[in-house]
């Protein structure tokens, strides 16, 4: 499983443990807190500051990826956050907001060890839930022109297999990029698996947005999903050179989140 379904939202499993923790810091905040405001105004300033802190740090390593798009640097439903940089912005924050009440000081470290151990359980949690991982599938596709296409053909450098629908709007609104990072990464194969819809469905959704479809294959049948057990649309794969899974990315994928797993890759198969 790849996802959390919340009635017709799907979670991404890597999201849990970061939602976990700052939902345990307003809580835990809000029930410490109820006869001192300043300590209630601390909780909701701290959750704040670590979700910015967190994105902003990502952002800043990443920033190769955002520079061409920076309004993508806004687009925080596609993931991409640095918890560790969320904590260490939090914490001299709370010692600045909190001193001159030493009592309140005292009584934040509650919601604090809250949010740690939510995150730590959200961390178990997502990798307990993670589907068990598996080498790049023993199957051929085809292309939009006909030809047939092996997936384990295309071992011997990095693998990104996305799988993808053109009724699924992250899928439609990722595809761009998608298209782009195929065309300019020759160390690096990109295949956007379609899963269930026609070569005619395909063509008609590519030229109505004006992508090039030499990286899009088809399989009607569905046979990827299955094998690999994706739940939800988008879902991302990403195989070292040897085709041993690196990176399982449920939901939208963003140009950075796509390049660190390439590096991931490329170490992984050194």
């Amino acid at each position: 499983m790849d996802t959390l379904q919340l009635g017709p939202f799907a979670l991404p499993l890597d999201r849990l443990p970061g939602i976990a923790a700052l939902f345990a810091l307003l809580l835990v905040g809000a029930l410490v807190s109820r006869d001192r405001p300043r300590l209630r105004a601390w909780s909701t300033e701290a959750a704040l500051l670590g979700l910015l802190s967190a994105r902003l740090a990502f952002v800043a390593l990443h920033w190769p990826a955002y520079e061409d798009h920076p309004l993508s640097v806004l687009y925080i439903w596609q993931g991409g956050f640095n918890a560790l940089a969320g904590a260490a912005a939090v914490l001299p924050y709370t010692f600045w907001r909190l001193r001159p009440d030493p009592d309140s000081l005292l009584r934040a470290g509650i919601p604090l060890v809250a949010a740690a151990l939510a995150f730590a359980a959200g961390m178990a949690a997502a990798l307990g839930l993670k589907p068990a991982e598996r080498p790049v599938p023993d199957l051929t596709l085809s292309t939009l022109d006909g030809r047939e296409d092996s997936l384990r053909g295309h071992l011997g450098q990095p693998l990104i297999i996305n799988l993808w629908a053109t009724w699924c709007p992250p899928c439609r609104r990722e595809m761009p990029m998608l298209v782009d990072l195929a065309a300019e990464r020759e160390d690096v194969t990109v295949l956007l698996v379609n899963q269930g819809e026609s070569a005619q469905q395909i063509r008609q959704f590519l030229d109505e947005v004006g992508l090039d479809g030499n990286a899009i294959r088809l399989d009607p049948r569905n046979r990827t999903s299955e094998t690999l057990q994706v739940t939800a649309y988008p879902t991302t794969l990403i195989y070292d050179a040897g085709g041993n899974l690196v990176v399982r990315q449920a939901g939208e994928v963003s140009r950075a989140a796509m390049e660190q797993g390439i590096v991931a890759a490329q170490r992984a198969g050194e």
